[in-house]
Protein backbone atom coordinates (compact mmCIF):
# COMPACT_ATOMS: atom_id res chain seq x y z
CA UNK A 1 0.00 0.00 0.00
CA UNK A 2 0.98 3.50 -0.79
CA UNK A 3 2.40 5.38 2.50
CA UNK A 4 2.40 8.93 0.92
CA UNK A 5 1.11 11.03 -2.12
CA UNK A 6 2.92 14.22 -3.13
CA UNK A 7 0.76 17.13 -4.01
CA UNK A 8 1.44 18.22 -7.49
CA UNK A 9 -1.55 20.36 -8.55
CA UNK A 10 -2.65 22.38 -5.36
CA UNK A 11 -6.27 22.05 -4.40
CA UNK A 12 -8.58 23.25 -1.23
CA UNK A 13 -5.47 24.05 1.14
CA UNK A 14 -2.98 21.93 -0.56
CA UNK A 15 0.09 23.52 -2.57
CA UNK A 16 2.16 21.72 -4.55
CA UNK A 17 5.12 19.59 -2.54
CA UNK A 18 2.66 18.87 0.41
CA UNK A 19 3.02 15.51 1.52
CA UNK A 20 0.04 13.46 2.75
CA UNK A 21 1.22 10.67 4.89
CA UNK A 22 -0.78 7.65 5.57
CA UNK A 23 -2.30 7.55 9.64
CA UNK A 24 -4.36 4.82 10.16
CA UNK A 25 -7.16 4.88 7.32
CA UNK A 26 -6.47 8.27 6.91
CA UNK A 27 -4.16 10.33 4.14
CA UNK A 28 -2.99 13.34 6.66
CA UNK A 29 -1.29 16.82 6.31
CA UNK A 30 -0.43 19.33 8.80
CA UNK A 31 0.98 22.51 8.72
CA UNK A 32 1.94 25.12 11.10
CA UNK A 33 3.81 28.39 10.83
CA UNK A 34 4.83 31.35 13.45
CA UNK A 35 5.93 34.59 13.83
CA UNK A 36 7.62 36.61 17.06
CA UNK A 37 7.75 39.80 15.29
CA UNK A 38 4.00 39.94 13.74
CA UNK A 39 1.61 37.46 16.80
CA UNK A 40 1.07 35.41 13.63
CA UNK A 41 0.03 31.89 13.77
CA UNK A 42 -1.31 29.22 11.88
CA UNK A 43 -2.47 25.72 11.87
CA UNK A 44 -3.45 23.70 8.99
CA UNK A 45 -4.63 19.89 9.24
CA UNK A 46 -6.04 18.29 6.45
CA UNK A 47 -7.49 14.21 6.64
CA UNK A 48 -8.61 12.33 2.87
CA UNK A 49 -9.53 8.91 3.07
CA UNK A 50 -8.48 6.07 1.32
CA UNK A 51 -10.99 6.04 -1.79
CA UNK A 52 -10.74 9.94 -2.15
CA UNK A 53 -6.75 10.23 -2.67
CA UNK A 54 -7.09 7.43 -5.17
CA UNK A 55 -9.56 9.88 -6.75
CA UNK A 56 -7.02 12.87 -6.75
CA UNK A 57 -4.30 10.79 -7.94
CA UNK A 58 -6.89 9.51 -11.03
CA UNK A 59 -7.75 13.33 -11.68
CA UNK A 60 -3.93 14.54 -11.22
CA UNK A 61 -3.95 16.48 -8.37
CA UNK A 62 -1.67 13.62 -5.98
CA UNK A 63 0.71 11.36 -7.73
CA UNK A 64 1.88 8.74 -4.89
CA UNK A 65 5.11 8.69 -3.59
CA UNK A 66 6.43 5.16 -3.54
CA UNK A 67 9.25 3.52 -1.34
CA UNK A 68 9.17 5.91 1.25
CA UNK A 69 9.56 5.02 5.25
CA UNK A 70 7.47 5.68 8.10
CA UNK A 71 8.28 8.73 10.04
CA UNK A 72 9.44 7.38 13.05
CA UNK A 73 7.84 7.59 16.42
CA UNK A 74 11.09 10.02 17.81
CA UNK A 75 10.16 12.52 14.57
CA UNK A 76 6.28 12.28 15.62
CA UNK A 77 6.86 13.31 18.98
CA UNK A 78 9.37 16.23 17.34
CA UNK A 79 6.50 17.76 15.28
CA UNK A 80 4.07 17.71 18.18
CA UNK A 81 7.00 19.40 20.37
CA UNK A 82 7.02 21.97 17.63
CA UNK A 83 3.35 22.23 17.29
CA UNK A 84 3.38 22.87 21.33
CA UNK A 85 6.30 25.45 21.30
CA UNK A 86 4.44 27.87 18.50
CA UNK A 87 1.30 27.57 20.16
CA UNK A 88 2.71 28.19 23.62
CA UNK A 89 4.74 31.45 22.20
CA UNK A 90 1.41 32.51 20.18
CA UNK A 91 -0.51 32.17 23.46
CA UNK A 92 2.23 34.43 25.50
CA UNK A 93 2.33 36.78 22.52
CA UNK A 94 -1.15 37.08 23.21
CA UNK A 95 -1.47 37.80 26.53
CA UNK A 96 1.29 40.30 26.47
CA UNK A 97 -0.51 41.96 24.28
CA UNK A 98 -3.79 42.11 26.50
CA UNK A 99 -1.82 42.58 29.63
CA UNK A 100 0.09 45.93 27.78
CA UNK A 101 -3.10 47.42 26.54
CA UNK A 102 -4.60 46.98 30.48
CA UNK A 103 -1.77 48.35 31.69
CA UNK A 104 -1.63 51.07 29.65
CA UNK A 105 -5.67 51.81 30.20
CA UNK A 106 -4.40 51.84 34.10
CA UNK A 107 -6.31 48.67 34.42
CA UNK A 108 -3.64 46.92 36.47
CA UNK A 109 -1.13 48.22 38.79
CA UNK A 110 2.87 48.40 37.78
CA UNK A 111 3.88 45.49 40.31
CA UNK A 112 1.32 43.11 38.07
CA UNK A 113 2.63 44.24 34.39
CA UNK A 114 6.47 43.89 35.87
CA UNK A 115 5.15 40.34 37.50
CA UNK A 116 3.55 39.74 33.70
CA UNK A 117 6.88 40.73 31.77
CA UNK A 118 9.19 38.84 34.17
CA UNK A 119 7.64 35.57 33.51
CA UNK A 120 6.76 36.26 29.58
CA UNK A 121 10.57 37.13 29.39
CA UNK A 122 11.72 33.72 31.01
CA UNK A 123 9.05 31.47 29.06
CA UNK A 124 9.80 33.00 25.29
CA UNK A 125 13.74 32.70 26.23
CA UNK A 126 13.09 28.78 27.31
CA UNK A 127 11.23 28.09 24.61
CA UNK A 128 13.17 29.76 21.80
CA UNK A 129 16.28 27.85 23.30
CA UNK A 130 13.61 24.44 22.72
CA UNK A 131 12.80 25.40 19.26
CA UNK A 132 16.77 25.97 18.52
CA UNK A 133 17.96 22.78 20.27
CA UNK A 134 14.81 20.85 18.19
CA UNK A 135 15.54 22.77 14.90
CA UNK A 136 19.45 22.05 14.58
Amino acid sequence: MITEYKVIKPFGVLKSGDILTLDNDMYTFSDEKSSDSQNYYSQVNVAVSCDMIEEYAKSGLVEPIENVTVESNDEKKIRQIRTIIAQLKNTYNQRKNNIEKKYQEGKIQTCVKVEHDTVYFNMMKLLNKLETIINE
